[in-house]
């Protein structure tokens, strides 16, 4: 290890570590398969390190794992060090282990250019303002449905049973650096770290007056990586609760108790309103609300710790907006738009598992705590009533309709489905 605080590009580190909680995952699902990954797998192990030597440094540093015990590697070995330098240091270490031609190819060194450029929008698309949406009517508890809600309570308390099974073991030993629920092993992630400071963190890597860019950038980063997180839970907890031939209701109704073991916060569904078990997938709906939404309450602790902070619940109308375009930029500028986007993410993720690509189910947070509502509160509903669902949310509860354009995650999922269907008409054509 070579440390001189006075020249950080020289800064060399190889460590090896004994437990990688991705590693392991590996090797499990590597147990019941003949082929290993090719490639080493401790991606998020490799980010971290690169994060907080680059931090302590203050310079732009790089971590590249080398050897991967996934792959079949006697331990995981990393090498950290300059950007400029990683190449020759990930030369210097092959020649003296004498690793094999292939043992050399599938080293990655992660690219520190992803987020690049974007191109600058054009005025005159900032300008147009969104065509208004026709308000729908929220679904509404029925005297005729009690019956129906006596069932779901049931199904709910059952669901729930089987959910806390899933959570009943749990290991936490710090001097092998495991963290185990059931035997499958987990990570600690602090919710401020996946919120609250990564967005600042995105817009160091960006231009000068690519704010908007960046943000966007981090709120799409989240977003997809909570989808991933839901879709793969889906199927490992209903799998496990033995839950794979019943209906979507014993799914959706497990989840208050999954989120809260995971540390999401506290899920209250509003049985009165839902509409789970519909024939018709386009009348599907749910609407909940999160207390204590971990990404909400990181976002509510830095509102008080930090006095500069600058709170914008509404962004103002469009014409005003524009008048005074690019606004001049707070200290810190707390979010306009609701801040639960993993949660979010995950809940996308879940429910598309759950009634299956075609329900065409999509989850948007229309209230935020975070951002300085009174609480955290989600719809679920088809794609294309959901916009309408909203637009019918915020006349019951007299909001300014101007607040519907905040939502960001609403944007971005119509984003993503356009982005879905130029894919599948792309494979159609052989492209």
């Amino acid at each position: 290890m070579v440390i001189e605080p006075s020249n950080p590009k020289e800064f060399y580190m190889c460590f090896d570590r004994t437990y990688s909680f991705e590693a392991s995952a590996w090797q499990k699902v590597c147990e019941k398969k003949t082929e290993k990954p090719k490639h080493a797998v401790c991606t998020m192990s490799c980010g971290y390190a690169s994060g907080w030597t680059s931090e302590a440094l203050d310079s732009n540093l790089i971590t590249v794992e080398v050897l991967c015990r996934a792959k079949g590697d006697p331990t995981c070995t990393f090498i950290t060090g300059h950007s400029e330098k990683i190449e020759s240091y990930l030369s210097k270490y092959c020649s003296d282990k004498n690793l094999s031609s292939a043992q050399k190819k599938v080293i990655h060194v992660p690219d520190l250019n992803l987020v690049g450029n974007k191109k600058k929008t054009k005025i005159a698309s900032l300008l147009a303002v969104p065509e208004a949406i026709e308000p729908l009517e929220l679904p509404a508890f029925k005297p005729d449905e009690k019956n129906s809600i006596e069932r779901m309570q049931r199904t709910l308390l059952t669901s729930t049973k089987r959910a806390f099974s899933l959570f009943s073991r749990r290991n936490c030993d710090t001097t092998r650096g495991t963290v185990e629920v059931n035997q499958e092993p987990y990570v600690f992630l602090r919710a401020k770290a996946m919120s609250v400071e990564f967005f600042p963190l995105i817009q160091t890597l960006y231009p000068k007056g690519e704010k908007e860019a960046a943000t966007e950038f981090a709120t799409k980063f989240l977003l997809d990586f909570g989808i991933s997180l839901g879709k793969a839970d889906y199927k490992h907890y209903i799998t496990k609760m033995g839950l794979t031939q019943t209906l979507p209701l014993y799914h959706i109704l497990a989840l208050p108790r999954i989120l809260a073991e995971l540390g999401w916060g506290q899920m209250y569904i509003d049985l009165k309103t839902a509409r789970l078990t519909q024939t018709s997938e386009r009348k599907i709906f749910l609407r909940y609300q999160m207390k204590r939404s971990a990404e909400a309450m990181a976002w509510k602790e830095d509102r008080k710790t930090n006095p500069k902070a600058v709170v914008q619940v509404f962004q103002p109308t469009y014409p005003t907006l524009y008048l005074t375009f690019p606004p001049p930029p707070p200290t810190i500028q707390m979010p306009t738009s609701p801040v639960c986007v993993m949660h979010c993410g995950y809940m996308n993720g879940y429910v598309t598992e759950c009634f299956s690509d075609k329900a065409e189910t999509e989850v948007v947070e229309v209230c935020c705590e975070g951002r300085g509502d009174l609480y955290c509160e989600f719809l679920v509903a088809h794609r294309q009533r959901l916009s309408r669902y909203i637009s019918g949310y915020y006349v019951e509860k007299g909001l300014p309709a101007e607040q519907i354009q905040t939502l960001q995650v609403r944007g971005l999922l119509e984003k993503r489905n356009k982005q879905f269907k130029r894919a599948i008409k792309a494979e159609w054509w052989g492209f």
